[in-house]
């Protein structure tokens, strides 16, 4: 059995705000005889890793998986998105680049744990946030690897690595604006010049990833923020290489 979690990106090919493909599933539908997709559209980190353990606990046993791909994606999400309520209360008091060091961080332990706890392999894929990279991400996060650090850079450039990491879109939605600044606001007096400039360089990245969509309509069109069949048929290649 094969595993994909995530947000919309781990859902598959959209158009119009509708599924069209099931993306990276139906791939690895195409040699395993069972893959099963919990990702949910606009979910967040946070709420990948409880359904994940929801399906894992439900199991008799997980002998039977073979592998979790688990899409990356906004690390704001667990501050501003539908499923942000128990992070919202437990928010820390950090300045903005600690702030989104401790959540992708706590989102990698997460997934850790539970592939620990579980005997399950866990491999990340950067969707709509790239993976943050570091040379001892399996000893730093136990049963975790990076498949794809970057799945945008894979289709572009035909390398899943960047020294550029994007970890948040530039979809702009009057709300989701607000709820940067809000992050922003909250964080203020923790922070210093290095986390502002840090968070200028996140909306800049942010952009650029944006524009990179339109540049690059044969991967991510017809809907512009997403992977389209192609790019999952190129990601499942990849995979099946390393």
């Amino acid at each position: 059995m094969h595993i994909v979690a995530g947000d919309s990106w781990g859902a598959g090919e959209w158009k119009d705000l509708e599924l069209v493909g099931p993306g990276l599933a139906e791939c690895l539908g195409k040699d395993h005889d069972c893959v099963v997709n919990l990702s949910i559209p606009a979910g967040t980190n946070y709420f990948t890793t409880i359904v994940l353990e929801k399906f894992l606990k439900s199991l008799v046993s997980t002998k039977c998986i073979e592998s979790i791909f688990v899409f990356q994606t906004e690390w704001i999400r667990d501050y501003t998105g539908t499923h942000s309520v128990e992070h919202k209360k437990n928010q820390p008091d950090l300045g903005y680049t600690d702030l989104k060091n401790y959540t992708i961080s706590d989102f990698y332990f997460s997934l850790s744990r539970l592939s620990q706890n579980f005997k399950v392999p866990i491999m990340l894929i950067g969707g709509c946030s790239d993976v943050l990279f570091l040379d001892n991400f399996n000893q730093e996060y136990p049963g975790c690897q990076i498949a794809c650090q970057s799945f945008t850079n894979l289709c572009v450039n035909n390398d899943h690595y960047t020294t550029t990491p994007t970890f948040e879109l530039a979809t702009a939605p009057e709300n989701k604006i607000t709820s940067r600044h809000s992050i922003i606001k909250k964080a203020k007096q923790y922070s210093n010049n290095n986390d502002v400039n840090d968070f200028l360089n996140d909306q800049d990245r942010a952009v650029d990833r944006v524009n990179i969509f339109s540049e690059y309509k044969q991967w991510f069109y017809p809907d512009g923020y997403h992977a389209n069949r192609f790019a999952f048929e190129k990601l499942y290649k990849f995979l099946k290489k390393g």
